[in-house]
């Protein structure tokens, strides 16, 4: 059964987009499947990044023009996208920028690699959330479930 694709859009200034469009043929990669790519790498390294991002942000134009460039992304894919917007309190877009700023020069002059094994798409294997009730506190408890090899990747 094939999985359901989710269509939507990311905001990037002008040079962003440009070196996201310029690494995806440099790597002959989908612009969604890297984007995804340097997103994993922003997961891996979650405990890096956690207080990066105090409040809720979104990423200031600097005088550039945006640019709007559709995604195409599976639905666990999309869904981890926005935890990852509530986790870190940036707008996927926002986060996108900043991997292209930290990560993709280090990509292409291969002082890292990408996380290529999770090019099977069976990298998240479950997923839960629920609320928990105390007197006047709600709290949500969102779970993903990687694969081993995925998990085996991530900071602890």
């Amino acid at each position: 059964m094939k999985k359901s694709t989710i269509h939507t859009t990311v905001h990037l200034s002008h040079e962003d987009a440009t070196r996201l469009e310029d690494a995806a043929k440099k790597l002959g990669k989908k612009r969604s499947k890297l984007m995804m790519q340097l997103l994993y790498l922003l997961m891996i390294n979650w405990k890096k990044w956690q207080h990066v991002f105090d409040s809720v942000k979104y990423q200031s134009s600097s005088g550039d023009e945006w640019e709007v460039k559709h995604v195409f992304l599976p639905v666990d894919d999309y869904e981890l996208c926005t935890d990852m917007r509530n986790f870190f309190k940036y707008s996927v877009s926002g986060l996108l920028a900043f991997t292209i700023q930290v990560y993709l020069n280090k990509i292409l002059s291969g002082e890292i690699e990408l996380p290529e094994a999770l090019d099977d798409n069976n990298h998240l294997r479950g997923y839960s959330c629920r609320g928990e009730m105390n007197k006047n506190e709600i709290c949500w408890h969102t779970k993903w479930i990687l694969s081993e090899e995925f998990a085996r990747r991530v900071e602890r």
